[in-house]
């Protein structure tokens, strides 16, 4: 009882907390969106005087590959606070002035509806995962807040088509693209590389299969804080890429990334792709599955008897490429996701 107590305890402060924070914050989160906005550029910021410095400067910055930039965040961003805090700052009076102190808290429904059941479910996952803890090892020492914090985060898997990543300033661009989003594992389509390769980087892994003819590959990106639970990567063609990798509690799980044909291919090639994606669905020894990537097949609209594969909110018509797709979804083994 005590622990259904101490639970429901967690659950219902993470929300009041998750509230509280959103409305505190929420004004900032206004002015932070309108300067990113169009709307923001009403009032631009006095420019710089002009400076040998700063030219130099500039000079220098140019020079700089994008990906390298993680090397000097701390100054960057500090050098940022100091630059764009006057503009936050006019930002805030002009809101205020012009649309009156309510302004400042638009769009602050929708946000709490959002943070407060995420911060409700975080903190009852936490004081959950506590207690199970406590019955194993020794209770209440720091592994245990920290493996229950742990189990109460997320592991954030996406996927994206790149185009090409032939050549190395593309991956930088890729690194800029992607460095406010919350990310742990991304799939890649179209990486376009000429061999199979693990690159390490300082923030992440890049694993990405060969090519044909600077065209089609697939591959990973990779934070390198999950490397030591990496237990393999391997392609079954320059379109099928899979990670096997165990998460929280030892569990195993395979992630298989695609790219499929273009309806413009022919049969026979798209034969062979899904050839190769039975083939890595074969290998996968556990019902943790992921299977995601660029499909190039639309499904339409549910039909009778499509109900174990379909999503209700699917619609449209149905493309040439989408039966083979239907048929692979149809499969018997079980847990596909899309």
């Amino acid at each position: 009882m005590s622990h259904q107590r101490d639970t429901a305890i967690h659950l219902v402060a993470g929300g009041v907390a998750g509230t509280a924070g959103a409305v505190v914050t929420c004004p900032l989160e206004v002015v932070k969106t309108r300067l990113q906005s169009s709307q923001g550029l009403g009032i631009p910021p006095p420019p710089p005087p002009p400076s040998d410095s700063t030219a130099n400067a500039r000079k220098v910055c140019s020079k700089v590959h994008r990906h390298q930039e993680a090397k000097w965040g701390y100054r960057r961003t500090m050098g940022a606070m100091f630059a764009y805090s006057k503009q936050a700052d006019r930002m805030l009076m002009h809101i205020v002035q012009n649309e009156g102190p309510k302004a400042l808290f638009k769009g602050l429904g929708p946000n709490i509806v959002g943070v407060a059941p995420s911060r409700a479910i975080y903190f009852c996952t936490y004081s959950q995962a506590k207690a199970i803890l406590n019955q194993n090892i020794a209770p209440d020492t720091p592994i245990v807040h920290l493996s229950a914090a742990s189990a109460a985060e997320h592991l954030h898997v996406t996927c994206l088509n790149v185009r090409t990543l032939l050549q190395d300033s593309r991956i930088s661009e890729l690194c800029y693209a992607i460095k406010d989003l919350n990310w742990d594992i991304i799939g890649l389509s179209e990486t376009r590389r000429a061999t199979e390769t693990i690159e390490e980087y300082e923030d992440f892994i890049l694993y990405h299969s060969k090519g044909s003819n600077e065209r089609n590959g697939v591959g990973f990106l990779i934070r390198k804080s999950w490397k030591r639970y990496i237990v393999s990567l391997n392609s079954f063609s320059d379109r099928v890429a899979v990670l096997e990798i165990k998460i929280y509690q030892n569990t195993l799980w395979t992630i298989i990334q695609i790219y499929a044909p273009t309806e413009s291919y022919k049969a026979e090639d798209l034969d062979l792709f899904y050839q190769a994606v039975e083939e890595a669905l074969d290998s996968t020894n556990t019902k943790n599955l992921i299977l995601m990537g660029d499909f190039n097949a639309q499904i339409g609209k549910m039909r009778d008897g499509e109900e174990r594969i379909f999503g209700k909110y699917s619609t449209g018509k149905r493309s040439k490429n989408r039966q083979k797709l239907i048929r692979l979804l149809s499969r018997k083994k079980p847990h596909y996701y899309q």
